[in-house]
């Protein structure tokens, strides 16, 4: 008597414990359920691996605190020609989308004084994050610099691209609508 008594009550504790996991999860808005369905990756589709890194004004970022937007994630180095060749660009873009969008520039391993220096000669003002030690590359498995990806507000991967982009590309690759 006593052994099935707590086999009757366990087995209610279970049924209890799944429909409240499974009540909670209704919850959540269908964005943020398809966002924890995604499988993590770097391919179209997959949902963005986080990082989080240090921005040029020493404050931390990380690809998941820019959720709600859509993202530009830009892999680049200052002695990288075609790099240097999109950042008028991008420049343009993060000014004509401000606040529409999130636009996240990653330095690869260069000190934080050389892109600084880069970034104040230019006149460019994008927000700028610091990969010193290659972790954001080995994650997005960046083989190639410059290397884009396309966030959507989800932080699943819509489009991503290696080599130089023009503004109409990155509009496009954004799934923007130009005004």
């Amino acid at each position: 008597m006593r052994k099935s008594y707590w086999v009757i009550l366990l087995s209610i504790i279970i049924v209890v414990a799944a429909g409240l996991i499974y009540q909670r999860r209704s919850l959540l808005p269908n964005d943020q359920k398809k966002a924890q369905e995604s499988e993590v990756g770097t391919s179209i589709g997959q949902l963005a691996p986080d990082l989080t890194l240090q921005r040029l004004d020493g404050e931390d970022i990380s690809v998941s605190e820019l959720r709600g937007k859509k993202v530009l994630l830009n892999f680049w180095a200052s002695w990288c020609a075609p790099c240097r060749m999109e950042k008028p660009d991008l420049q343009r873009l993060y000014d004509d989308y401000r606040g529409r969008i999130e636009v996240l520039a990653v330095n690869q391993g260069e000190a934080k004084g050389v892109v600084s220096e880069y970034m104040m000669i230019n006149g460019y003002s994008f927000p700028i994050a610091l990969d010193l030690t290659g972790q954001a590359s080995d994650k997005y498995l960046i083989r190639g610099i410059p290397t884009t990806f396309f966030l959507d507000e989800r932080g699943i991967i819509m489009n991503k691209q290696s080599g130089v982009l023009n503004y109409n590309q990155m509009l496009q690759l954004l799934k923007i609508e130009q005004d």
